[in-house]
């Protein structure tokens, strides 16, 4: 098995207690994995107080450059993680499938065009309608073969894009599809865009789905294969996702 480094980020709210949790969930279900953590504070190179509106987005812009620092610590392979993750069973699944194909995604089940907003779409030079054929990979979980070109081309853009404090900030809720769902979530409300297919903008995760398609990287795996939520779990799932503790 290759050398494979958990990455992980946590400021603020209940993240912290989500890492103690991952922590301790891989001693007991999946041992021998190196984690490197922030806890309140940000891996290197990772822009400061991205703030904007009054809502704050450094969190977001922080957990690419975690990837990198899996990176240069000399990992084989690097798994970036939100903190509400944790393992079930032993992950080496996971780790040979990131092994034989060079990456995991996991598919969201929506397009880009759907969760960027206008102004992500011009610094990335999409139309709304390229956006939408564009389909969106759930940054809750990345993993990367750090040996191949691929994928530290795709690092280097992911983090250039965090850095630039423009692509990844945004309001997740789009004022003008709220106001024409009732119910619709309202986290985070502003206005993404005029355009009303658009639900709002998913910061690192439009970005990386972007960059990923770009590049080819296309191989999306469907959950619960490797990934879930808490509840959604199958055999063939090693790691489950639950915040809010």
């Amino acid at each position: 098995m290759p050398g494979a480094v958990i990455a992980v980020v946590g400021i603020g709210g209940w993240y912290p207690r989500g890492i103690a949790r991952m922590i301790q969930k891989f001693q007991e279900n999946s041992p021998g994995y190196d984690i490197l953590s922030w806890i309140n504070t940000l891996p290197p190179g990772a822009p400061a107080n991205v703030a904007e509106d009054g809502r704050d987005y450094t969190g977001y812009c922080a957990k690419p450059f975690a990837l990198k620092a899996a990176m240069d610590s000399g990992a084989d392979v690097g798994i970036l993680m939100d903190a509400a993750f944790y393992p079930i069973r032993p992950i080496h699944p996971l780790v040979d499938h990131i092994s034989r194909y060079g990456y995991y995604f996991c598919r969201n089940g929506f397009q880009v065009g759907a969760w960027c907003s206008d102004r992500a779409l011009l610094r990335m030079g999409l139309t709304r309608e390229e956006a939408f054929e564009i389909e969106e990979i759930s940054s809750y979980c990345v993993g990367l073969d750090f040996h191949r070109p691929q994928c530290r081309e795709l690092l280097k853009q992911w983090c250039d894009m965090a850095a630039d404090r423009l692509t990844f900030p945004g309001p997740h809720t789009n004022i003008g599809r709220a106001d024409q769902n009732p119910g619709f979530p309202q986290r985070n409300p502003g206005n993404a865009s005029s355009d009303p297919r658009v639900n709002g903008h998913r910061h690192d995760q439009t970005a990386l789905s972007v960059i990923a398609h770009r590049l080819g990287m296309k191989k999306l795996i469907d959950r619960p294969k490797f990934t879930t939520y808490l509840g959604q779990e199958t055999e063939a799932t090693v790691l489950v996702n639950k915040g809010g503790l």
